[in-house]
């Protein structure tokens, strides 16, 4: 699974980049946890919210700032709330 990167137009901050990595690690070890617990369709959401957490970080590596909001926009509530509010903050100037 990807992780965030530092970006060479600088649109993600040190500390940006450490939350993403902080939150797409969360899900990811959620996804562990629910599996220890057989609850594997729990195990699928959360793989789910980490691989839409790395599509994001790809698309803004691309320097798709408007497709990275919209990738973050489309999901359900819980899985928008897995954005770090400093990357949304970043990410709504392009909606």
């Amino acid at each position: 699974m990807a992780t965030a990167t530092k970006l060479n137009n600088d649109f993600l901050s040190e500390s940006d980049v450490r939350e993403m990595n902080k939150a797409i690690e969360q899900e990811l070890s959620n996804a562990r946890q629910e599996h220890l617990n057989g609850n594997f369709g729990m195990v699928s959401m959360y793989l789910k919210d980490a691989s839409v957490l790395a599509r994001i970080v790809d698309l803004i590596n691309q320097g798709k700032f408007k497709e990275a909001a919209e990738a973050a926009q489309r999901q359900d509530t819980a899985a928008r709330e897995n954005v770090p509010a400093c990357v949304w903050n970043k990410l709504e100037t392009h909606m």
